[in-house]
């Protein structure tokens, strides 16, 4: 795994073209020690940051990490953000109510935890256990239509996470 940021391009891309050209791509710098997935570019108040997994092999267990994003979009070091006892995944970094917000896969845990920005971006405070005793990958949370929104991708007995998709409001 690895990720890469480039600018927006304008005209036909990926869906339309069936291809994706890999030109203009500023790669995050890779090693031996470990590798980055899941990312979450996000913008607020003028700063931008990349939000991901960072997996280092040593632990064995991934944990969430950070990077301010160049004006040449290139990444800044990585530095850890969150740190639990399960293996963090895909950060849901989102703004809601005033605050910035993120929803970390923590399925090892059986979890879906919410965490609150103190302060943005480099400390996230376990604001609520969202639901317990269940596997939630990639949970997604949105507006819609006047409701809070997660998506998520669930698992019924014999089935993988790749199988079904939920969706939850309130």
């Amino acid at each position: 795994w690895n990720i890469a940021l480039r600018p927006s391009i304008s005209g036909a891309g990926i869906v339309e073209t069936g291809q994706l050209a890999l030109d203009g791509f500023a790669w995050l710098p890779r090693d031996s020690t470990r590798y980055f997935a899941d990312p979450f570019p996000f913008e607020f108040e003028g700063r931008r940051v990349l939000f991901c997994e960072e997996f280092p092999y040593a632990t064995g267990k991934g944990i969430i990490s950070v990077a301010d994003i160049a004006a040449d979009h290139s990444c800044g070091p990585m530095r850890p953000v969150l740190e639990c006892d399960c293996h963090l995944s895909y950060p849901d970094v989102f703004h809601h109510d005033g605050q910035i917000w993120m929803i970390p896969e923590t399925t090892g845990a059986r979890t879906l935890e919410l965490y609150r920005a103190d302060p943005f971006p480099d400390r996230w405070t376990l604001h609520a256990i969202l639901a317990e005793d269940v596997y939630f990958a990639d949970a997604t949370f949105f507006t819609h239509g006047g409701l809070c929104w997660i998506a998520a991708s669930t698992v019924e007995h014999g089935t993988s996470d790749r199988d079904g998709l939920s969706l939850f409001h309130a």
